[in-house]
């Protein structure tokens, strides 16, 4: 049986059409004028990855953040991000004197992974972030930008486009009457294409032909950790649990959950939430709690002391099938990089 919301949009999809072709002509326009250089990108001075996507919702930007800081093998790393989310403005640099109010709960928690590999900033412009960056830490040989690609102001080195294997970018709409921020042909600026979140038996059948011809296609799984609390003791699989999840996708999150606990109450909250401490009550208080690595970023500073040790975080991390192809067809083009900026300062 159709359910309410089904049948809303199939009432209102023939409004809906209308204004995804004005969204349309307004995204080519401006693309159009970027395309033409009546709108300009700067090139960052050092070498730069995008990780982006064309759709609204949750692609894995921010684990896909992580698995380059881990794989690629540069001493000054330096990660700019918008910081949605965040109450302030400007450009910030995330330390410890900061929380995901001021910077945003996805740049936080990736500072909190890997503060010892790499630096971490927000700023709505990236051009503007680039340049304090610079000012700050010259020294910086890598700048890793997080969702970015309609952000076209900056011209990274290398972009990476980013869509779930669910509902890949070729088969899906222009907002409103689908997900795309623009046409899918936009695709067509990325150096790579990554899809995400696939299972664990999946078909690369129509998706490698979503490609243009000098672009390589890559497939991710995500692989689950065991779910731990700040003591870093580990959940016995199979018990019941009350789980919190304020992300993007929360429908995967609690099927991630399902697989290995038996799930009591559950508490799913949109994007980017605000926790208070009333979010965090359940009818069982003794039942164990697991939450994101996201969430638990602004979840722990409203727990006492004595009440971290019921709650669990659930890491993700990112497994890329032809990680070494990847990686290096990365390297190549830092190579190139470095080559175009060696013959500008020789001739």
């Amino acid at each position: 049986m159709v359910n309410r919301s089904a049948r809303l949009l199939f009432f209102l999809r023939p409004l809906l059409w209308p204004l995804s072709l004005i969204y349309a002509l307004i995204t080519w326009l401006r693309n159009f004028m970027f395309d033409t250089g009546l709108l300009k990108s700067a090139e960052p001075p050092v070498f730069s990855i995008g990780i982006g996507n064309l759709s609204v919702g949750g692609t894995g930007k921010t684990p896909m953040v992580s698995f380059l800081i881990q794989k690629l093998d540069f001493e000054n790393i330096a990660v700019l991000s918008r910081g949605y989310g965040r109450k302030t403005k400007g450009f910030r640099e995330v330390n410890h004197s900061e929380d995901p109010s001021t910077v945003g709960d996805e740049i936080f928690m990736l500072f909190k992974r890997h503060q010892n590999q790499a630096r971490f900033f927000v700023c709505e412009s990236r051009v503007e972030g680039v340049e304090r960056i610079m000012a700050s830490y010259p020294q910086t040989d890598l700048i890793l930008f997080d969702d970015v690609f309609q952000h076209r102001h900056v011209k990274p080195g290398y972009l990476l486009l980013l869509s779930t294997y669910q509902r890949p970018f070729f088969k899906d709409h222009l907002m409103l009457f689908g997900q795309l921020r623009e046409a899918r042909k936009g695709a067509g600026r990325a150096d790579s294409i990554v899809f995400t979140k696939c299972p664990e038996s999946f078909s690369k059948d129509n998706y490698q032909n979503a490609a243009g011809p000098n672009q390589a296609v890559y497939f991710s799984k995500v692989k689950v950790e065991v779910p731990r609390n700040s003591f870093a003791e580990s959940l016995i699989t199979g018990g019941k649990v009350n789980i919190v999840s304020a992300l993007a996708d929360n429908k995967a999150f609690v099927n991630q959950i399902e697989t290995t606990f038996e799930i009591q109450q559950m508490k799913l909250l949109r994007d980017h939430y605000a926790f208070a401490k009333t979010d965090l009550v359940f009818d069982n208080s003794k039942l164990p709690v697991i939450c994101s690595e996201k969430d638990w970023v602004k979840i722990e500073k409203l727990l006492k002391p004595e009440e971290k040790p019921r709650f669990y975080v659930q890491k993700i991390q990112v497994e890329i099938d032809n990680e070494a192809d990847l990686l290096r067809n990365i390297m190549e083009a830092y190579k190139r990089f470095k080559e175009e900026k060696g013959s500008v300062i020789n001739g």
